[in-house]
């Protein structure tokens, strides 16, 4: 059985706060204790019936109610619920997906159903995961002082989600985390529509930039400096790597001169000993017509 599948958790951090009231308005039901059992659950796992009969009243209800889009975010939600109400304050739990399958379990014997529907949206949360979802929420949170329009006597000076996002953003250029900052990209997009109907409040910040216009940059960038570096890398390679090839044809050049002033001197040393034989020979016959007298 694998989980996670499906989208990042982060993508959905903007409907959380939804999720958190229709969650609170379900299973603050009284009926709900009277409906689930949590019988039959592995109390070595998690021996908490309470949040687990929260688990499957808040399942049925998104399985029975929730529209396909709703469906999904309930999903997500219920994957970061667990942990912050059960893994975060119950160390010994270290998976999402082992307590998720554990209440699943029971699910499925109350109503023999091997539909699970929050299947591909339930991924293993860690501390760093939780972490950066909770500093979503909190914009978001903030984002909800923000009015709609700009009306008189309706704006607001509080700076608290651009100072956040801004603090936020500064992460996206030293970590390799394209999730949370896509999440980000998400808040960025809501806030920046919202600012557009208030265009007449001063002292906040009308425009929130993406983390994605750091690495246009540097996309624009890298190939503008391998353009420029082009010429004077050709310079290089025309310069020095034909440096080798020009002095070996220079030795051998040299070494031809050589081979052909050898040969010459090879020719000319026989005619030199064939000119002193000739001289001695002369001389000889000189001597001898002379004593011959």
């Amino acid at each position: 059985m694998s989980y996670g599948t499906g989208e990042s958790i982060y993508n959905y951090v903007y409907s959380f706060p939804e999720c958190k009231a229709d969650f609170e308005r379900i299973t603050n039901d009284e009926s709900v204790s009277g409906v689930f059992r949590c019988t039959g659950i592995n109390k070595d796992i998690i021996n908490d019936d309470i949040n687990c009969i929260k688990f499957l009243a808040y399942l049925h209800n998104l399985e029975n109610e929730g529209t396909s889009s709703h469906l999904v975010t309930g999903c997500k939600y219920l994957n970061f619920w667990l942990y912050d109400e059960l893994i975060n304050k119950n160390k010994s739990i270290h998976k999402t997906s082992i307590l998720y399958k554990e209440f699943m379990n029971v699910y499925d014997t109350l109503y023999s159903n091997d539909n699970e529907i929050c299947k591909d949206h339930i991924e293993d949360i860690n501390e760093e995961i939780y972490n950066k979802v909770k500093n979503l929420l909190e914009l978001y949170n903030h984002f909800k002082n923000v009015p709609t329009s700009s009306t008189v006597g309706n704006c607001f000076n509080d700076n608290k989600c651009a100072d956040l996002y801004n603090d936020f953003i500064k992460e996206c250029a030293k970590i390799n985390n394209r999730n949370f900052c896509d999440g980000l990209d998400k808040f960025r997009e809501i806030y920046n529509e919202r600012m557009i109907f208030l265009n007449t409040c001063e002292n906040v910040q009308k425009y929130l930039p993406s983390y994605k216009s750091n690495n246009m940059a540097v996309t624009i960038l890298i190939p503008i400096i391998i353009i420029l570096a082009i010429p004077f890398i050709l310079f290089f390679l025309h310069k020095y790597t034909t440096f080798p090839s020009q002095l070996l044809l220079k030795i051998k050049k040299n070494a031809r001169i050589f081979d052909d002033q050898y040969e010459n001197t090879e020719n000319f040393l026989p005619m030199s000993q064939s000119f002193n034989r000739n001289s001695e020979n002369s001389a000889w016959n000189i001597a001898y017509h002379t004593g011959t007298r």
